[in-house]
C-alpha cells in the first residue's frame, strides 16, 4: 500500500510512481495535496537543501505519512508515502520497511558510483599518459614540455635567468640501421637518464622527438650552462666508450658512437612563445652540424 517517487531537489520527477493517488503532474509540488504537520515552503527548502524529513499530508481524502530523502546521485530525492492505517497497525515494520529501501538505494547507487568513478579515473589517467608521456623514455614528450615551461616562465621575477637548451644526437639513424629499433630506443631512454642525472634541481626535461632532448634550467652565468652541457658530453662520451663498445662486438657491427650537439637560447623576453624559442634553439644547433670540433652554440 505504501508507494514511492524520485524526483530532483525542484521538484520534478525522476521516476513517477503509477499509484492512483498521484495525479499526472510535472512537478512534484504541483501535486494537491495538503501539508499538516509542515508548511510547504519548509518542505520546499529542504527538497533544495537535500534535507531528510517528514509530513502529514492528505492525498486522494487519506491521511499519508511522506518521508522523504536524498539519495547519492545527482541531487535526486526519494519520496516514501505511507497510509496513515498501515501505520496504526505496525509502525515498527513500516519504519524498518522504509529504511532498508533507503539503504538499499543508497548502497546501490554509491556502488554505481564507485565504478564509474574508478573507469572514469583510469581512462583519465590512460589519456593523460598517452596526450603527454613519452613512451620510449618514460618522461615528458614535448606538449607536456611546453605546457610546464609556459608555467615557469610565467612565474619568474625580474632578477631570475633562464635559458632553453637543445640536445640532438647528430646522424642517429645509423644506430637504428645498425641494433634495430627496439635497441635504439633503449639507447635513446639511456641518454635521457644521462641528462637527467646531471641537471640542475628543478630544471625541465623532454624528449622532443627522435634523438633529440630540450630542456630548461636556471643559471646565474653562461658558465653554469657550460658545465652542464659538458657533463652530459662527457657522460655521453663514457657511454660511447663503454656501452656503445660493447654493442659494436654483441652484434659484430661496423663502430658507432653517439655525437651530441647542443643549441643554447638566453631566455631573456619571456613573453616570446615557447614554439618560438624552440625554433631558435634548434637554429643554434643547426649552426655546428658539420664542425666537427665544436658541440654547442649559442643563439645570436
Amino acid at each position: 500500500t505504501a508507494f514511492s517517487s524520485i524526483v530532483n531537489n525542484e521538484g520534478y520527477y525522476i521516476l513517477r510512481s503509477e499509484n492512483p493517488s498521484i495525479d499526472d503532474f510535472q512537478n512534484f509540488f504541483d501535486q494537491p495535496q495538503f501539508y499538516i504537520s509542515s508548511r510547504k515552503a519548509t518542505v520546499i527548502n529542504n527538497f533544495k537543501d537535500l534535507k531528510t524529513g517528514i509530513f502529514w499530508t492528505y492525498l486522494d481524502k487519506q491521511l499519508w505519512l511522506a518521508a522523504y530523502a536524498p539519495v547519492t546521485f545527482n541531487n535526486w530525492i526519494i519520496v516514501l508515502y505511507v497510509p496513515a492505517k498501515v501505520l496504526v497497525v505496525s509502525v515498527i515494520e513500516v519504519i524498518f520497511f522504509t529504511i532498508g529501501i533507503m539503504l538499499a538505494i543508497n548502497c546501490f547507487l554509491f556502488l554505481i558510483l564507485k565504478r564509474v568513478e574508478k573507469m572514469q579515473k583510469s581512462s583519465y589517467e590512460k589519456m593523460m599518459k598517452i596526450a603527454f608521456n613519452d613512451d620510449v623514455t618514460g618522461g615528458y614528450n614535448k606538449a607536456k614540455f611546453i605546457i610546464e615551461a609556459e608555467e615557469v616562465l610565467k612565474n619568474v621575477s625580474s632578477t631570475d635567468k633562464y635559458a632553453l637548451v637543445l640536445m640532438d644526437i647528430a646522424k642517429f639513424k645509423v644506430i637504428n640501421e645498425l641494433y634495430g629499433f627496439d635497441m635504439a630506443n633503449v639507447i635513446l631512454k639511456d641518454v635521457y637518464n644521462i641528462i637527467k642525472a646531471n641537471l640542475p634541481k628543478n630544471a625541465l626535461l623532454a624528449r622532443s622527438y627522435a634523438a633529440t632532448y630540450i630542456f630548461i634550467m636556471k643559471y646565474y652565468t653562461e658558465a653554469d650552462i657550460n658545465g652542464v652541457v659538458d657533463k652530459i658530453h662527457q657522460e655521453i662520451g663514457n657511454y660511447n666508450s663503454e656501452t656503445m663498445n660493447i654493442l659494436k662486438t654483441s652484434y659484430n657491427k661496423a663502430a658507432a658512437k653517439l655525437v651530441p650537439l647542443f643549441g643554447v637560447y638566453l631566455i631573456n623576453d619571456v613573453t616570446v612563445p615557447i614554439y618560438i624559442m624552440c625554433d631558435r634553439v634548434g637554429l643554434a644547433k643547426r649552426t655546428i652540424a658539420d664542425d666537427v670540433n665544436k658541440y654547442i652554440s649559442y643563439y645570436d
